[in-house]
């Protein structure tokens, strides 16, 4: 931010932003500075579509709150997904006992994903 970055945070991630900061501040060499929240744009989920147009940008944010409550994800109209920390969906059936996970899954395979980009797994193309 202190270049110039707008940075953009979702309504259901105000409170959370400083949740690691404790985690971070431990390790010295990362010369680790927390977010001034003061600075940022509070985005609602209903305008995200909205914002993202006035980017340039087709798409929406939802959110993922089987992950946690703060968890989003950025669909894209050409069908990519950037899903963060979403379980992927091979692993659905190994989380039979997380309802949440299931629900946030049929949302997202309801807007027919193209792409998908998980933060910690590989990328994967649908072809269903």
């Amino acid at each position: 931010m202190d270049q110039g970055v707008k940075l953009i945070i979702m309504e259901s991630q105000t409170g959370y932003v400083h949740y690691s900061d404790h985690i971070f501040a431990r390790e010295p060499h990362l010369a680790y500075k927390p977010i001034d929240e003061s600075k940022a744009t509070i985005l609602k989920f209903k305008d995200a579509s909205s914002f993202l147009g006035s980017l340039g940008i087709s798409g929406n944010i939802g959110r993922t709150k089987s992950h946690s409550e703060d968890s989003i994800y950025v669909a894209l109209s050409d069908g990519t997904f950037i899903l963060g920390d979403l379980e992927p969906l091979e692993y659905l059936e190994a989380y039979s006992d997380n309802p949440a996970l299931k629900d946030d899954w049929n949302e997202i395979l309801m807007q027919k994903p193209r792409l998908l980009l998980y933060s910690h797994a590989n990328e994967k193309k649908r072809s269903d």
